[in-house]
């Protein structure tokens, strides 16, 4: 998984946008992190799952933590804290990534970037809106040569990536900093 996230089982969904997640205040994250829970509180879940291809593809969403009323759930009132998940509902994680061609400059880098977990901005050129991306692992390439790599989001759910679609056209940024260009390829 490209982020930490809280295990649901979406077998046990209470309508068709709440789901069960969790008997008690708090519950340990996939990385093992404990996360105590309130009202409203932003949360990333997730559900093993397999592809078309037959490797694992979890499904994933986003949501808000509520208490919900579950005295009418005989197997269910134990639970103390559902997910009202938002308006991207469950997706598989493969549909968080993009294929890109990239390019870096040497104007604001003393060394291109490279290693895993690199973790710059997209601007979609003609928009104002930064999307956060991870490359998972860059081969040291040096600055000006293209760079065919994939990226996750990383706040899908909460950030509209619509306009990072096949062709789309980007800039990478360091906080105010232009350090590359890209394209998002099939």
């Amino acid at each position: 998984m490209n982020k930490a996230r809280i295990y649901v089982d979406f077998h046990e969904m209470v309508t068709s946008d709440i789901v069960l997640l969790s008997k008690s205040d708090t519950k340990a994250d996939s990385c093992g992190k404990p996360i105590t829970f309130y009202e409203g509180m932003h949360v990333s879940i997730y559900s093993d799952d397999i592809g078309k291809d037959g490797q694992t593809d979890n499904l994933i969403a986003a949501g808000r933590a509520i208490k919900y009323d579950l005295s009418n759930y005989e197997n269910w009132k134990h639970v103390k804290w559902c997910c009202k998940i938002n308006e991207n509902g469950i997706i598989h994680e493969s549909a968080t990534k993009r294929k890109v061609k990239v390019r870096f400059f040497n104007t604001a880098r003393k060394n291109p970037p490279y290693g895993e977990c690199y973790r710059p901005h997209f601007v979609v050129k003609g928009t104002d809106t930064y999307l956060g991306i991870q490359f998972d692992k860059l081969e040291n390439t040096p600055f000006g040569e293209p760079i065919a790599t994939e990226v996750h989001l990383l706040f899908y759910g909460l950030v509209d990536y619509s306009k990072l679609c096949v062709g789309a056209e980007f800039e990478i940024r360091e906080v105010r900093n232009i350090v590359g260009e890209g394209i998002v390829i099939p």
